[in-house]
């Protein structure tokens, strides 16, 4: 009876033994190996996030399946995604290719910097770093395989605060032209405390620079019948195979603007954009017209010129 209770007892401690064993091993597979990403995993957004907000995940994690896509703003030839509950920044976009969060927070924005052509990313840099009142570092770096170069810092105080906001700059040089790609977050002094920081990042993966179209094509791939057609979309009630269309300004083969006139006399202007490979009637009219008719399509000063106001 004694050697049935030793026997028992050890057989006890094994088991527990082997309890300890496989818990260790449990504990020890979720743990990542020294000097791996830690934070691969962990969501960057905010405690207090508000609700319908994505929660921004960093490296791999994050992703874009979803995402809405800015093609040629304001006719640049850069193209970029972003999340589908940011929008297109309603004060800026006549003035630069710009998106915001839900709450107007964080923002990303792209222009061109037409008096700085020629010049190198880090000699644009140089010519306005008057505007960062405190600069924690700058590098180069390319965008899309492009030359460019980045500086990180802060803002001047503004709006009534003691305080400026994080901002990050990024230079591109593409086609001897540079683009400043630049985001900020209002409520952080540095911008790699923002909780849309990673969000930012997987941005600039996403940017795309387009090649310029030649002249030649420009004047060829629009035709009359795409015009026609687009026409009959936007106005199913009535038949243009008589119209008399015109293609008066086509740019980048992406917007276009022209005169349309009906078989029994009279007629108007319009201005047409390329949306999903399909073109689209923007708006027509007799006179000059709100510029924020053409802001959703995001027509350059090239092709609206004066004709909005």
């Amino acid at each position: 009876m004694l050697s049935f209770v030793v026997v028992a007892a050890l057989l006890v401690l094994v088991g527990a033994g082997c309890n300890y064993q496989v818990n260790i091993n449990d504990q020890s597979a979720d743990q990542p190996a020294v000097g791996q990403d830690q934070t691969a995993s962990q969501p960057t957004g905010d405690a207090n996030q508000n609700e319908g907000e994505e929660t921004t995940l960093t490296g791999t994690d994050q992703q874009t399946a979803n995402w809405k896509t800015n093609a040629n703003p304001l006719g640049m030839p850069v193209t970029y995604q972003y999340p589908s509950n940011w929008k297109i920044d309603k004060a800026m976009e006549l003035e630069t290719g710009s998106v915001s969060g839900a709450n107007g927070n964080p923002i990303f924005e792209i222009f061109e910097e037409r008096e700085l052509s020629g010049v190198t990313p880090k000699q644009a840099f140089e010519k306005q770093k008057n505007g960062f009142e405190s600069i924690t570092f700058e590098q180069a770096t390319t965008i899309d395989g492009q030359e460019a170069y980045l500086a990180n810092g802060q803002t001047w105080p503004n709006s009534g605060k003691d305080w400026g906001e994080g901002m990050e700059k990024i230079y591109v040089k593409y086609n001897d032209k540079i683009y400043t790609l630049q985001f900020i977050d209002f409520d952080k002094k540095r911008v790699e405390d923002s909780p849309f920081y990673a969000t930012y990042k997987k941005i600039l993966e996403t940017i795309s620079f387009t090649k310029p179209v030649s002249a030649d094509s420009t004047k060829t791939k629009v035709s009359v019948q795409d015009i026609k057609n687009a026409f009959t979309t936007k106005y199913p009630n009535i038949d243009y195979s008589s119209y008399n269309i015109t293609i008066e300004n086509n740019y980048q083969e992406q917007f276009v603007e022209g005169g349309v006139g009906a078989p029994e006399g009279g007629g108007s202007h319009y201005w047409a954009a390329k949306v999903n490979e399909k073109w689209v009637i923007a708006a027509t009219a007799q006179d000059s017209i709100p510029c924020n008719v053409f802001a959703p399509y995001g027509f350059p000063s090239e092709i609206i010129g004066n004709d909005c106001y």
